[in-house]
């Protein structure tokens, strides 16, 4: 008898094809032995800010309140009084610890906009 050719193992969104002797036989090796889908954990996210914007504070409060966020640090150059707006608006809002870092950043190769602040968003 000839052998089947039609056995195909799904891992990892790749589809392998491998020689059986039965129908039996490519059964047994389509069903995986474990579960690929897995519990995503960790992860940060930068949000940008130009000018004071309510709709991307209540985003980040709506994480901190739905449990998250593990961290938030607001990270600044020139514009220290838009994050310290940042900051107030968040707390403000919501009892949470958020970190303030001042960063010089220095232009050489690269050009920055020193004007940005960035609210990194640390996730659980």
């Amino acid at each position: 008898m000839l052998k089947l050719f039609a056995a195909a193992i799904m891992l990892s969104g790749i589809i392998i094809i491998a020689g059986c002797s039965s129908t039996t036989e490519l059964q047994k090796e389509a069903k995986p032995e474990h579960s690929l889908q897995k519990k995503l954990i960790g992860g940060w996210y930068p949000v940008f800010f130009e000018k004071y914007d309510q709709l991307k504070i209540d985003s980040i409060i709506k994480s901190i309140s739905e449990g998250r966020v593990k961290e938030v640090t607001i990270t600044y150059d020139k514009n220290k009084i838009l994050a310290q707006k940042i900051l107030a608006g968040i707390q403000s809002k919501i009892n949470f610890a958020v970190k303030m870092d001042h960063v010089e950043l220095k232009d050489g190769s690269a050009k920055y906009n020193h004007n940005q602040v960035t609210v990194t968003v640390y996730q659980k």
